[in-house]
């Protein structure tokens, strides 16, 4: 099993921002580099200083200090880190807050916009999974200590929802299980959904907010194989029935462009075993997936 580079949104200069391995992109597959997409073609940034060489960090972007930040991963070697890293004008910096998530990696996080928070949860810290609930307020990690809480799970997805304005957490590992289990976090607690209908248990689930069918958009690969699309209205799940065959793939990210205003799918993680730069993508119509560039 292999985790996937990780793909971001930046809105302080509206490319898209790749960290990890990719070997379709770089003659150095195992060495997670940083890339940017300009709309038409993948740069490789020669920056003079830069996170380790991590992969399953969790990434989001912070527009509150138009910064995208990185925390956690795990290094060969040395193992599991605990630095957080600031994208910021062209450049990584390494940030020293006063508290911080334990070293980990497998984390998942997304920015809160209700809250104006990046939340961080979970990831493989040192036991199998960890369950624990972190807020990044632009200069330090705050532990939160919520009523209720998802099971312990690595490499859930998450997604913030304007309509709700919640974050939606669905799936991942719990440990070393796979689940599908559905949850939301209103800035004080998390709650468990129990919707009539939903997705099937699947590997690393890509999830994130559609704004124009204002729906949560959720794709599940089953193996390298079979792939499956959801979308999360807020109450409900409910299974969507594209033609598009994607290709043999696992470790899908999907991103928000508001550039072309589509939901972006990258191809990450091959059923070779090769970490795949996002050299292709598909984008959500609202209906279907359809491919296009890069």
């Amino acid at each position: 099993m292999g985790y996937p580079a990780q793909v971001v949104f930046d809105g302080s200069t509206c490319q898209l921002l790749l960290f990890g391995p990719c070997c379709q992109l770089t003659n150095h597959p195992n060495e997670p580099q940083t890339w940017l997409w300009d709309g038409k073609t993948w740069g490789h940034v020669e920056a003079s200083s830069s996170p380790p060489e991590v992969i399953a960090a969790a990434i989001a972007y912070d527009p509150d200090t138009h910064s995208v930040i990185m925390f956690g991963g795990i290094e060969n070697g040395p193992g599991r880190v605990a630095e957080t890293w600031a994208w910021e004008n062209g450049a990584w910096r390494q940030l020293h807050p006063l508290h911080s998530p334990s070293a980990r990696d497998g984390a998942s996080a997304v920015y809160d916009e209700a809250h104006h928070q990046v939340l961080l949860f979970g990831g493989n810290a040192e036991g199998p999974g960890s369950n624990d609930t972190w807020t990044w307020d632009g200069t330090d990690w705050h532990l939160e200590h919520p009523d209720a809480s998802p099971a312990p799970k690595v490499q859930a997805a998450l997604a913030y929802d304007p309509s709700s304005q919640e974050v939606v957490l669905f799936g991942g590992y719990t440990p070393n299980v796979e689940a599908n289990d559905t949850w939301t976090w209103n800035g004080v607690t998390w709650a468990h959904k129990e919707p009539r209908t939903s997705p099937p248990i699947g590997d690393f689930p890509a999830m994130a907010y559609d704004p124009s069918t204002q729906k949560v958009v959720l794709l599940l690969s089953r193996g390298y194989v079979n792939h499956e699309t959801w979308t999360w209205d807020g109450n409900s799940w409910a299974q969507e029935h594209p033609t598009a065959k994607l290709p043999n793939r696992s470790n899908w990210q999907v991103v928000y462009d508001p550039a072309i205003h589509r939901l972006v799918l990258y191809e990450t993680w091959g059923a070779d075993g090769n970490a795949y730069g996002p050299t292709s993508a598909w984008v959500w119509t609202g209906s279907d997936w359809k491919p296009t560039g890069p």
